[in-house]
Parts: structure tokens; sequence; C-alpha cells
């Protein structure tokens, strides 16, 4: 599930001063990440992840980019159900719901840095087609994921109305089970889980500086890893794994 309107490879439709939003979501980042290397080693498999990315360091990493003198002009979360999730597959393979912080700084030349960071829970059916092979998944399937997307552009950000700081609702993004199981016949998917953003800022008119996205998704009944990173100014991706239950 790719931020910025990525649900795919490519640019198709598909995180300091903000106690419950950055440093709850780091927390709740950290926590999913501690949770399926635990449950491996408990079950028997390898507990070490090979997925390198996101973690909390990267996290604290990217907050330090931020330039002296920036001064932050939103500080946002949100919670989402129901979205269906599209990864290397062309096919939307499982449904998610999760935490959303979204933070956005203006730095003294006026371009902007923006962090997001997303924790979701997601779950896929039997008979739905994997995330990067399109193998049909043997039986049902739960697990977490991860993902932090950190941007620096110029453009411009006009909230409007809308707020600026603070929890602004649960969406229902109106994704089903039977649509999952469509695949791979024509499917009506759903919009993208930050659809929200482009009320605040024009992605698609602003130009990227810097920009890199990383995702992690976890199946530990296996020990598996789906592992994506992305390279918003360049476009390139990388990813390794995938999900067969």
């Amino acid at each position: 599930m790719k931020a910025l309107g990525r649900v795919g490879p490519g640019p198709r439709q598909k995180g300091r001063e903000y106690v419950l939003g950055s440093l709850g979501i780091v927390c709740l980042v950290a926590v999913i990440m501690v949770l399926p290397t635990a449950a491996a080693g408990t079950a028997g498999a390898s507990p070490k992840s090979n997925c390198p990315s996101p973690t909390v360091a990267q996290v604290v990493s990217m907050l330090s980019e931020i330039p002296q003198g920036s001064h932050q002009v939103a500080s946002i979360w949100w919670t989402f159900t129901n979205l269906e999730d599209i990864e290397v597959s062309p096919y939307y393979w499982a449904l998610d719901a999760g935490i959303v912080s979204w933070q956005a700084w203006q730095a003294p030349d006026g371009s902007f840095y923006t962090l997001e960071l997303v924790a979701l829970a997601w779950h896929t059916f039997a008979g739905a087609l994997s995330p990067v092979a399109s193998v049909p998944e043997p039986t049902n399937g739960v697990g977490p994921e991860v993902q932090a997307a950190f941007i620096h552009f110029t453009g411009t950000f006009t909230p409007g109305s809308k707020p600026t700081h603070g929890y602004i609702g649960n969406f229902n993004l109106g994704g089903t089970k039977a649509d999952v199981l469509l695949a791979p016949n024509p499917q009506a998917g759903t919009g993208p889980y930050d659809a929200i953003l482009d009320s605040y800022v024009n992605y698609p008119d602003s130009v990227f500086l810097q920009g890199v996205f990383s995702e992690s998704y976890f199946y530990v009944p296996l020990a598996q890893e789906f592992c994506l990173t992305y390279d918003y100014v360049t476009g390139a991706e990388a990813y390794t794994g995938d999900i067969v239950t």
C-alpha cells in the first residue's frame, strides 16, 4: 500500500513538536516492527528481519534532515478501514485497516518537508492473488505492515478550512472481500488511504527535491516478509519477498 497516491509500482493511484501523532506513531511502528520477529522466534523461525526499513532509527534520521529554522505547518493523524491493497502484482490482494500520521514543515527557503508514517493490519483471503507473484493464497491470513515516506519538495500548502493539527477522523474506503476475490478479473479497488492530502498539498504539481518511501509486510506463521522501497525523485523501485499464506 503506497503512500501519496501510489497503490502499485510507479506513480499510480497508490512524521518533533507533536506528541500524540509523531511520538505515538513512532512508538507504534517500533512495536509492530518487534512483534513479527518476536513471534517468528517463538515459532522456531529466524527472528531476524531481512527488511531494511522502515525502522525507528531511520525515522529519527529523516527528522534530523529538516533544517534549523523550519516551522511546522501541519501535524495530523487519522485512521482508515477497508482499503484494498495493491503492490507489485496488478491485482488487489488484501483489505487493510490502519493509522496514519502526517506532518509538514516549511523550511527557511520556502520549500517543504513532509513525513508520513503508517501502521496497519492486512487481511487476505484464500483464493486472492499474492502481492508480488500473483500466486493464489492457499488460506486466509493476517499480519502487520509499517511504512514511512519522507519528502522534500517545492510546491504549495493550501489546507483552506481543513484542520492542520490533531485527529481528523476515520475513513471507511469501501473495499470488500468480494472485490479482492475477483482477481484476475477486473476489480473496482479503492482510492488511496491518503487521498485526504490532496486538499493540503498539490503533489502532482510539486517538484521533488528528495523523497524516499519504504514499507515492510510480515506474515508471522510462515516467517514471510515483503519489502519495498521507492525513490520519488528517480522513480527507482526495489522489492523483495512475497506473502503467500
